[in-house]
Order: structure tokens, then C-alpha cells, then sequence
């Protein structure tokens, strides 16, 4: 059966639901083909830390009203432990899937990796784009951001490659730019 890399984003739409990710429903539809024998989804130890911290941010700024009312350290103990019901409940429902495999990436040598993410990042450029507004403070000043492919995205493709994956499933668009390098022609990169 083909094995298919679960990027983070898959995960934590199905994880926060459809009220709080537009992206919930592809999510669910790619864990009800895991359900149906289609493929084994792959999870690596890098997307679950990458997840946690992810839904430590959306604890966060979700809740930012109650969060307001309680002092420094009740407000971290509140993200922590909010965070951490939601991953450990996604992680819980993960555990019972038949074809969901955990990766530890045990023989992965990580210096290779790393030297294969610079190598990536000075073939894959980007693009700089410039907006008329902030999209953090509101103000009307212009801003500019580099948009390409990211760190932990190449490092996530590079483990799907190193263990074997036949695909990587993801929503992130940057990973397009990696359907034309080299390293990855021997894995399918499925943005949906």
C-alpha cells in the first residue's frame, strides 16, 4: 500500500474543525481514504512538535479575551494545557486509525538533511511581494514579504523522501516550488 506524508496543516485542520479551519473538510476527506485502505498516512515526530506548537498560537490568540483576565502565568498554564488536550485528543483519534503510521525518522541523518534544505533554498528563490497596508498593525504604510518555500517545509519534504513516502500531502501552496526540483522527483507533491 503507498504511504502518503501528512504535512501539519492537514492535521491541525482536521484537529481545530470545520469552525475554525475552511480547510477542515479536505482534511476529513484524506483521513476518510486512510479509513478506506487507500493509502497509510505518515506522520512524522517533526509535524507532531510542529503541530503543538502551531496549536499553541491558535490557543492563544483564540481565546485572547479570557486570556486577558488572568495573570502571565495562569495565561502560559491556560495555552499549555488547552493546547495540549486538543493534541493529545488529535494524537488519541490518530492512534486508532489502522493505517496511520508514526515516523521517528531513527535513521534520518539530520547534517544531510540540512545540507540538502541549504541546497534547495539557493535553487528556490521565492518571490518578494509588496502590499499597500500591514496586515498585523493596520496601518497604511506599504510592507514587503518574501513568499517561497519554507525551512521546515523542504525539512518535512526531505523526511517524507528519506522514509520512503511515495507522496506528501499537504495545503501549503509554497510547496509547488518543489515540484521542479530534482531532489524530489522521486515523491509526488500533492497540494490540494
Amino acid at each position: 500500500m503507498k504511504k502518503a506524508y501528512l504535512d501539519a496543516n492537514i492535521l491541525i485542520a482536521y484537529a481545530v474543525g470545520p469552525e475554525k479551519d475552511n480547510q477542515y473538510y479536505k482534511s476529513k476527506e484524506i483521513f476518510d481514504k486512510i479509513r478506506q485502505n487507500t493509502f497509510v498516512g505518515v506522520i512524522s515526530t517533526l509535524t507532531l512538535a510542529e503541530i503543538l506548537g502551531v496549536l499553541r498560537v491558535i490557543k492563544a490568540s483564540e481565546d485572547l479575551e479570557y486570556l486577558n483576565k488572568l495573570r502571565s502565568q495562569e495565561q502560559l498554564d491556560y495555552v499549555l494545557n488547552e493546547s495540549k488536550i486538543l493534541f493529545d485528543t488529535m494524537v488519541g483519534e490518530l492512534l486508532q486509525m489502522p493505517n496511520v503510521m508514526f515516523e521517528r525518522g531513527k535513521n534520518t541523518n539530520f547534517q544531510s538533511m540540512l545540507d540538502d534544505v541549504l541546497s534547495v533554498l539557493n535553487n528556490i528563490k521565492g518571490v518578494v511581494k509588496i502590499y499597500n497596508n500591514c496586515k498585523k498593525c493596520g496601518s497604511n504604510l506599504p510592507v514587503s514579504t518574501h513568499k517561497g518555500v519554507a525551512t521546515v517545509d523542504l525539512l518535512h519534504a526531505l523526511m517524507a523522501k528519506d522514509i520512503g513516502c511515495d507522496s506528501l500531502i499537504t495545503f501549503d501552496k509554497g510547496f509547488n516550488e518543489l515540484k521542479s526540483e530534482s531532489k524530489f522527483d522521486s515523491i509526488e507533491i500533492d497540494v490540494r
